[in-house]
């Protein structure tokens, strides 16, 4: 409430300045002469030392990554010179906790740039209160760029990186000469599953890959984790069971692995149950063809099937977005060339 009141003066005093300033009908523009906060340094131009001034310029970064179970929306980056000491960065973060239950991030996080085959790193302050579960709060990270780091400090190739270097780190881009990594998780459109023909059926209702296990633990570099969510029907007379060792996934180079873990292992007969997690680690890159085994058993039988599918590295979200787009500029051809025969059609009448 209190914000919302002091937003309404805001409003108020900003019509009262446009009132009084309504008798004066000049239209001159005015120019933004803020110039970016910046230091003095002496940096090599190749021909001896040289001054020169270097600044860093805020900006909107709006980009999402994910790690550890939480999503990070960095948004803004505010930039302070005042203490004479360097430059104060200052990131504006939204953090989102996709897990149900409340935690608090503590993230790792580096400032990086290239300093020709070096990597310059300075580790950046985070602060970020607790979080419930599937919630979101706001904080804010910080880091000092001193003097002489601004010596080497290259803006083309600076840039955030979250996780330890053995991890699948999630990188923020803030120069042009760099990729963002955001670790999101990679929605897959498969459908089907396992049909054991003896009455054990696992359909599977969702699947992706990233990056972090359920419980918030970062995988390392070149590993990811493909989740399934699926159904389960046990049509058999007797229990069956399907426990982690009865999965196993043939990687596109031909490795065979058997499954991370499951959240359920025995169905009673005539049981159907939702919502089972079936999880494997992967390598990454992960793009390729598949497949996995079921093995499952009960009272002395066997109820095997067998899942092939492929993997892409595209969201399924982010693929129909763009069928959808093309189908659009379909339609607007098709409009254009029906428009294009009508003129045709005039002419030839007249």
């Amino acid at each position: 409430m209190r914000a919302r009141r002091l937003l309404a003066v805001a409003a108020a005093g900003a019509l009262l300045l446009g009132a009084c300033g309504s008798d004066d009908d000049t239209d001159e523009e005015t120019t933004d002469t803020t110039e970016a906060p910046g230091v003095t340094v002496e940096r090599d131009d190749g021909e001896g030392e040289a001054e020169d001034e270097v600044s860093i310029e805020p900006m909107e970064i709006d980009t999402t990554v994910r790690y550890a179970g939480f999503e990070y929306d960095v948004q803004t980056l505010e930039v302070d010179d005042s203490s004479g000491m360097g430059l104060m960065l200052t990131f504006d973060v939204s953090v989102e906790n996709t897990t149900s239950d409340t935690s608090t991030p503590n993230p790792e996080v580096m400032l990086l740039w290239d300093d020709g085959d070096d990597v310059v790193s300075l580790r950046v302050n985070t602060n970020f209160r607790e979080v419930p579960g599937e919630s979101s709060s706001r904080g804010e990270m910080s880091v000092q760029v001193t003097s002489d780091d601004l010596e080497t400090y290259d803006e083309d190739t600076a840039r955030l990186t979250f996780g330890r270097t053995s991890q699948a780190q999630a990188i923020v881009a803030l120069g042009d000469d760099v990729d963002t990594v955001d670790r999101l998780p990679v929605v897959q459109d498969l459908e089907g599953g396992w049909d054991s023909a003896a009455g054990f059926e696992v359909t599977i209702t969702s699947a992706e890959v990233r990056w972090d296990t359920p419980n918030r633990q970062q995988l390392d570099e070149g590993s990811a984790l493909l989740i399934f969510e699926v159904d389960v029907t046990n049509d058999a007379e007797n229990q069956v069971c399907a426990r982690r060792g009865d999965w196993e996934i043939t990687l596109p180079d031909g490795t065979r692995r058997t499954a991370d873990g499951t959240s359920e292992n025995c169905y009673s007969a005539g049981e159907d149950e939702r919502g089972v997690i079936i999880g494997f680690e992967i390598d990454d890159p992960f793009e390729g063809d598949y497949d996995i085994v079921m093995a499952a058993s009960g009272a002395g039988n066997d109820y095997e099937a067998i899942f092939e599918f492929s993997l892409s590295g595209e969201s399924a979200a982010a693929v129909e977005a763009a069928e959808d787009d093309d189908s659009d500029d379909d339609d607007d051809s098709s409009d254009d060339d029906d428009s294009d025969e009508d003129d045709e059609s005039d002419d030839d009448e007249s």
